[in-house]
């Protein structure tokens, strides 16, 4: 069973990368990372896109109305 993360998410682009990469870098890799972003009005969820893009298994952008 893998270990749910979950990360809310508001105009973090400037950091985000580091966080996400951060979390891909840790000897503990069985997780997934579900993030929410709280209306950010910056390139946040840009960011959210192209890790989950890039590693699908591992980050979960949930959107408004998803189940």
């Amino acid at each position: 069973m893998k270990t749910a993360i979950l990360l809310a998410t508001y105009n973090s682009e400037k950091y985000l990368s580091q966080m996400l990469s951060s979390l891909l870098n840790q000897s503990f890799r069985d997780f997934v990372c579900y993030i929410h972003d709280d209306g950010s009005s910056d390139g946040t969820l840009s960011v959210i896109r192209d890790y989950e893009k890039s590693h699908p298994d591992t980050f979960v952008l949930m959107e408004d109305g998803a189940d």
